[in-house]
């Protein structure tokens, strides 16, 4: 396992956006700015040469969001702005647009899971509550609801492998949070898979192979870890992997082959450092 700063570092601080792989390029859309307000910035990621630059605007500012790629199209579900949002928004060529709302309401604070043909929106906070529904779309916008969490939770860590993703920890009236669920995509049934070591949010979370790897994230509302975290999803087993070069949560992150670049975050003020990371 190998962390380190990357030598390049986005335009400016900006945490809680959405980083979007469609393949040959990587975007990253939204997020909150210091003085805590959203974004509609969309920038171009060189993830090898290292740099960012403009690449349009979203057709509405938001953080707090989730998004996901259909067809090599992206998308972006939710979020927060002045207040919560509904909106789902498309990219295109030309210009990023507003193309429907997710059912039920208003949600941030959502984790979005790519299941290949399709998305899988999980969690989030409605302004009042958090939504227990799991809602499947191929198309981003239309949706089906396929299951029910047994608790609502937001800012939780998710993750697909093979037919099953897994929803770990996250936050709840201001508490992290230690559970893991497994949703089974098939049937939509949800099952407690254990705890995690401690309580934990605002992480992100890669697969790999059988294994997740938990990154980052927040042990309290105000204590950001940089620990790394190997979670066995066989064996049910935790193993400490090493340490982030600074602490970070809220950070998004882009995947490709054996490395994982987190882009920006909090640790804790906002920062535009790169966190790479890659393993063997």
């Amino acid at each position: 396992m190998r962390a380190v700063l990357a030598p390049w570092r986005l335009p400016a601080p900006v945490s809680r956006s959405v980083a979007l792989d469609l393949g040959g390029r990587a975007l990253l859309a939204g997020g909150l700015m210091p003085g805590d307000h959203s974004t509609d910035q969309v920038l171009a990621l060189d993830l090898t040469g290292g740099g960012a630059r403009p690449a349009g605007h979203l057709a509405q500012p938001a953080h707090d969001s989730a998004g996901g790629v259909l067809s090599g199209t992206p998308y972006l579900f939710g979020g927060g702005g002045a207040t919560e949002l509904a909106t789902v928004q498309r990219g295109g060529a030309a210009a990023w647009q507003s193309v429907g709302k997710l059912p039920g309401g208003t949600r941030s604070d959502l984790s979005v899971v790519d299941l290949g043909d399709a998305l899988l929106v999980v969690g989030g906070y409605d302004g009042s509550s958090t939504p227990t529904s799991i809602l499947r779309t191929t198309d981003g916008t239309h949706f089906t609801v396929i299951g029910h969490l047994p608790s609502g939770v937001r800012y939780a860590g998710a993750a697909r492998i093979g037919g099953t993703v897994w929803v770990l920890g996250g936050e709840v009236g201001g508490r992290e949070l230690t559970e893991v669920y497994r949703i089974d995509v098939a049937s939509g049934q949800v099952r407690s898979a254990g705890r995690l070591p401690g309580p934990l949010g605002h992480e992100a979370v890669v697969p790999v192979g059988r294994r997740l790897l938990v990154l980052g994230g927040r042990t309290a509302v105000h204590r950001t870890t940089g620990a790394i975290w190997w979670f066995d999803t066989v064996t049910g087993r935790w193993t400490r992997a090493g340490h982030l070069p600074q602490p970070v949560a809220d950070a998004p992150v882009v995947v490709r082959g054996s490395q994982a670049w987190l882009l920006g975050g909090e640790a804790p003020d906002f920062t535009d450092r790169v966190v790479e990371v890659s393993w063997s």
